[in-house]
């Protein structure tokens, strides 16, 4: 009664299954350009035995666990005031020439953020 246990037959498949989901989901991370393309990422399979008393028998748990690198953080630069009332506002700093003074006429009450 030998017969040998493969990982792309066990639980019908599913191991197998999971484990190409899980590689799947790793790739697309790093094709990702919202993540750092440096960091490591990981995938974990993970199988438990667990036998009977007997030990004629056993149960398999098996788990794919994935490791992803995090979405890089954005950055905005702000300009910080206060209104005519003492209350702070906040406008967002655009992209400009390098050397060249900030003049930014169009930053409209519209554009300005209210701080509570």
């Amino acid at each position: 009664m030998q017969q040998d246990i493969n990982l792309s037959t066990l639980a019908g498949g599913a191991v197998d299954e999971r484990f190409k989901d899980a590689l799947t989901e790793v790739l697309q991370n790093i094709l990702d350009p919202n993540t750092d393309a440096k960091t490591k990422r990981g995938l974990t399979l993970s199988l438990k035995i667990t036998p009977d008393e007997d030990r004629q028998f056993a149960k398999i748990d098996f788990d794919v666990k994935t490791t992803l690198a995090p979405a890089k953080t954005i950055t905005a630069a702000v300009i910080i005031d206060q209104d005519g009332r003492g209350k702070p506002v906040a406008a967002e700093i655009l992209k400009q020439i390098p050397g060249q003074t900030f003049i930014d006429d169009a930053i409209t009450p519209s554009k300005i953020i209210q701080m509570k």
